[in-house]
């Protein structure tokens, strides 16, 4: 995979690139150590009340690994989907209403608690710790969203690092690692 924002415009990579159905960015081989590449990318431009207007994602071959759970997800872990967005109409409000809900009740911590072995992770980081870092909350988001019939991932990449201001370029490092939650909108795509 070679990682991007949402809206890649120009790609600098030597070797052939391709797309895959969702939108990834591919190469035709595994990238290795010390590979360099460049991607100048867009923002989405859909506004929240676009999104909001929507309707509810197709039920598509392509979108139905993004609404899969864990087996043997407890069932609390629905319940507080549904009670989170029980005054939510529309797929934009239940993902704000998820997000701002784990921002004022969790604890963002990059020193956070292992579950026990066999014990499923989300369900322990919502009703046991309540502290936990990206990985924490972007699961446990994408967890709640998909018991809702919301199609939704979990992406690893980079927040935008630093901007070098000899080059007027931003360097991405390993620090910048970050993880977080896309949901699927119809016409517009992962948000």
């Amino acid at each position: 995979a070679i990682f991007s924002a949402a809206y890649p415009d120009r790609i600098f990579f030597e070797g052939g690139v391709s797309v895959d159905a969702l939108g990834g960015l591919r190469t035709g081989g595994t990238l290795s150590e010390g590979t360099v590449y460049s991607v100048a990318a867009s923002r989405g431009a859909a506004t929240p009340s676009q999104l909001r207007a929507v309707g509810a994602p197709p039920a598509d071959e392509t979108l139905k690994r993004y609404l899969e759970l864990p087996a043997g997800l407890p069932p609390r872990v629905a319940g507080l989907a549904e009670r989170i967005t029980s005054s939510s109409h529309n797929t934009y409000d239940k993902v704000k209403a998820i997000e701002d809900y784990l921002a004022d009740n969790y604890r963002y911590s990059t020193d956070s608690p292992v579950p026990p072995e066999g014990r499923d992770a989300v369900d322990h980081f919502l009703f046991d710790t309540n502290v936990g870092f990206c990985e924490q909350f972007a699961s446990a988001t994408a967890v709640m969203l998909r018991t809702l019939g919301i199609p939704a991932r979990v992406v690893a990449g980079y927040t935008p690092g630093s901007r070098n201001p000899f080059t007027g370029y931003y360097e991405v490092r390993n620090s910048d690692a970050h993880a977080w939650v896309e949901v699927y909108f119809p016409t517009y795509g992962w948000y």
